[in-house]
């Protein structure tokens, strides 16, 4: 049959992110036919509560992939790759339909619960089963907290998932997850992919409820009438399982295994490496979990990055304009910054520190500072951060040679140059900063030219600019390091107080 007469052949990749949803439609000969996104919001019911609607997700779904068909001109779709956030909890009824809005993984209602499974199980313990030890935001704890605090809501859910689980169950009528995601319950033993039945018994819940885990390259079903129908693609469509995004971004950057660290920065950031070794030594909270060809993905990060400077953006700016433009507008007028101590943990210290109940702070605040200073000091408070966790690899990991940033706030030049200046990296710009979509794109472009993805990711989204260190911000920035290091060991314990006090009225 002559493909030329259906148009290019070409997979469409998506990208269920936090905030919005991104089409991708490449063909066969890496050219980006059309790449776009549609927003959908979070809500804040309570502090430390972060929900969003499933049906927002699938509409985002349908808007963006019906906007980049439209654009695409005349493609012939041999695939659908998903690439999503990943942890939370969904879930849903016997229809696949959602019983309650989605727990996503920025939540921290469930540090108790959290606490309770890792003194059952210990650090050690749960990191030696799924590779992750997790936060507040993992789909155990949060299941046990819907357990104690809206137990009709936990009998009539049927099934449990992740976000990516629902497109899944909504596009096909399959219930499956990739092995990147599954870690992220908490619930399954990464190594010997199944489910731990310790773990199953502790959140409360069967094997049945969960879905089955399945490779990432695996076709987990084809597009049913309906969905094809909203998504305006063909009956049947392959839908491919693709990888949780932090996976699909580090393919999408084609990082080199233990030369490359991936600095994604978006709602958090994310700080990865790539190896072939299941073990360098260190610490067990540095996540692992499995990626293409055999390879091992370490991960740290922060648990609130962009979403820290959009809430500054919506308290402090006064004027319309775009808000990476406003920012780095304040970064270079920030001149009385370096006063002022900034603890940037909007959602809880995250790695190295791994402490939820550590929120965020300003030390030094006086009458002659203004918006700009906070900004640019909370921008550069960002950067040390990942140098921290950069600083974490290197200690075990030599060979990394340089950082490649990728994601919203990798336009953002002042926030590049202080993490160049804070972590002494050259910092490598890619083409494309919507790495994930990209990465997901090659699972589905590998599977029909027989390309390895990792090949096809290097010439679909090549580096193309270098930030290097310089003198003067290695020399400030490593004073920064220094002071936000003694703040944060200096004020800990009375967040741990205040935390007590909070949780003992609620």
């Amino acid at each position: 049959m002559n493909c030329a007469m259906y148009g290019k052949r070409a997979c469409v990749a998506i990208d269920l992110g936090t905030s919005s949803c991104k089409a991708a439609i490449v063909d066969e000969r890496l050219n980006i036919l059309a790449l776009e996104s549609s927003p959908f919001e979070t809500v804040y019911p309570q502090p430390r509560f972060a929900e969003q609607d499933p049906n927002e997700w699938w509409k985002a779904t349908c808007e963006a992939v019906s906007a980049a068909l439209s654009k695409a001109g005349d493609v012939h779709v041999e695939s659908i790759v998903l690439s999503s956030q990943r942890e939370g909890l969904v879930m849903l009824d016997e229809h696949f339909q959602p019983v309650k809005n989605a727990i996503i993984w920025i939540d921290r209602r469930a540090v108790a619960e959290l606490e309770e499974l890792l003194s059952e199980f210990g650090i050690d313990g749960i990191a030696r089963i799924t590779g992750v030890v997790p936060s507040a935001g993992f789909t155990a704890p949060l299941l046990r907290w819907v357990a104690r605090r809206e137990w009709e809501v936990f009998k009539r859910t049927a099934f449990i998932t992740q976000p990516k689980g629902f497109l899944i169950a909504r596009m096909t009528g399959e219930f499956a997850i990739d092995k990147t995601l599954a870690p992220r319950f908490s619930l399954a033993d990464i190594w010997r992919m199944r489910y731990e039945e310790a773990l199953l018994k502790w959140a409360g819940v069967s094997e049945w409820q969960l879905p089955r885990i399945v490779e990432p390259t695996e076709a987990v079903g084809g597009l049913t009438k309906t969905a094809a129908s909203q998504l305006g693609l063909k009956v049947g469509t392959p839908v491919i399982a693709g990888m949780g995004d932090r996976q699909c971004e580090t393919l999408g950057l084609a990082l080199k295994p233990m030369e490359d660290v991936m600095v994604a920065s978006g709602t958090a950031a994310n700080i990865s490496v790539l190896t072939n070794l299941t073990e360098v030594g260190l610490d067990p909270r540095v996540a692992r979990g499995p990626h293409l060809n055999g390879l091992v993905q370490l991960e740290v990060g922060l648990w609130a990055c962009g979403a820290v400077l959009n809430w500054l953006a919506s308290c402090l700016k006064t004027d319309s304009t775009d808000m990476l433009d406003w920012i780095e507008r304040a970064c270079h007028a920030g001149s009385n910054a370096k006063s002022l101590i900034v603890l940037p943990f909007f959602a809880g210290a995250s790695a190295p520190h791994w402490d939820a109940k550590v929120l965020a702070c300003i030390i030094g605040l006086s009458l002659g500072h203004g918006n700009e200073d906070i900004v640019r000091a909370t921008v550069e408070a960002l950067a040390v951060e990942i140098a921290e966790n950069v600083a974490l690899y290197r200690s075990k990991v030599p060979t990394i040679k340089c950082a490649v940033h990728c994601g919203g706030l990798a336009r953002l030049m002042p926030f590049n140059q202080a993490i160049a200046d804070a972590t002494e990296l050259s910092i490598m710009l890619p083409r494309h900063h919507d790495a994930a979509v990209l990465g997901a794109a090659c699972i589905g472009l590998s599977q029909f030219t027989g390309i390895n993805a990792f090949e096809l990711a290097s010439k679909i989204n090549p580096r193309v600019r270098v930030i290097l260190p310089t003198e003067y911000g290695v020399v400030q920035m490593s004073l920064r390091r220094q002071l936000q290091k003694q703040a944060y060991e200096a004020i800990a314990p009375l967040m741990h107080t205040l935390h007590e006090a909070i949780s003992m009225r609620d």
